[in-house]
């Protein structure tokens, strides 16, 4: 398990957040099978996560080796990308990510790093606007992943303002393939 996450106090949090569920998941196990004497049945020491949750900028950090990837990209229209993110900004993203539209939507990204960084077999599952169906949006995410042998089973309109776009999953070929999580 690895995460990035851009707040600083965000990565804190999802640390603290895991290391509480894995107490939890452990009483519970105790309270189901009892003490099973394995190592997994003691919560301390306490897991170290400072090298599996870091702080940085997703787009521009390199993601580690892994066999899927779910996540919830920033929802930043691509109206409002400019003057929240300055331009500075702005121009090293489609600098690194030429492939996508200038008037796609922020999320789109991380659904093009996904896609690129999955191989066969594995799967993604992300949360995204509802315009990622749409226009410049749809040609950066949607569309790329379809035209790079990617494969979309499921995708949610609308579910209180969001859609749930592409993950990957080994197609029948065995070629690369994507696939989407249904969002709950």
């Amino acid at each position: 398990m690895h995460g990035l996450e851009y707040d600083h106090f965000g990565a804190e949090l999802a640390k603290v957040t895991l290391t509480l569920a894995k107490e939890l998941a452990i009483r519970e196990l105790h309270d189901l099978l009892g003490n099973t004497g394995l190592d997994f049945d003691q919560p301390l020491p306490l897991d170290n996560l400072d090298d599996r949750i870091i702080h940085g900028d997703a787009l521009f950090t390199p993601w580690p080796a892994v066999n899927a990837i779910i996540g919830n990209p920033p929802f930043q229209s691509k109206n409002k990308m400019q003057k929240e993110m300055g331009a500075a900004y702005i121009k090293k993203l489609r600098a690194a990510y030429p492939g996508v539209p200038g008037r796609a939507d922020y999320c789109v990204y991380w659904i093009r790093k996904s896609h690129d960084h999955l191989h066969e077999g594995q799967r993604a599952g992300l949360v995204g606007t509802n315009t990622i169906r749409q226009n410049d949006s749809r040609v950066g995410g949607l569309d790329y992943v379809v035209q790079n042998g990617g494969t979309i089973t499921d995708a949610v309109s609308t579910r209180s303002g969001a859609v749930t776009p592409p993950c990957t999953s080994a197609s029948p070929t065995g070629s690369r393939a994507r696939t989407t999580a249904p969002s709950t």
